[in-house]
């Protein structure tokens, strides 16, 4: 899953570049990295709980912890990009 999240990051990426530069091609690349970014967050959840609900002596650890982390560190960037693209741009705030 890590490898579908950081195709998403990037559509994340260049949905900011594209918003901050004043085009409206922003929203097509929006689309489809909103539905990777809750795929992906959605199967990583469920492997998270795939690593967990086994018996304690034969859980992953190593697997849970990985997997928490960039699961972690995932939606912290996500929160993130959200922040960056609600906030209007410098081009907006110097034409006010």
């Amino acid at each position: 899953a890590v490898n579908q999240l950081l195709a998403a990051l990037a559509l994340l990426i260049v949905t900011i570049y594209l918003r901050r530069r004043g085009s409206w091609g922003w929203i097509l690349t929006l689309l489809p990295c909103l539905f990777m970014l809750v795929m992906t967050i959605w199967a990583m959840v469920s492997n998270e709980m795939t690593f967990w609900n086994v018996a304690a002596d034969k859980r992953q650890w190593v697997l849970i912890i990985i997997n928490g982390l960039t699961l972690l560190l995932a939606v912290a960037v996500v929160i993130e990009a959200m922040i960056v693209l609600i906030r209007p741009s410098a081009r907006h705030e110097a034409a006010e």
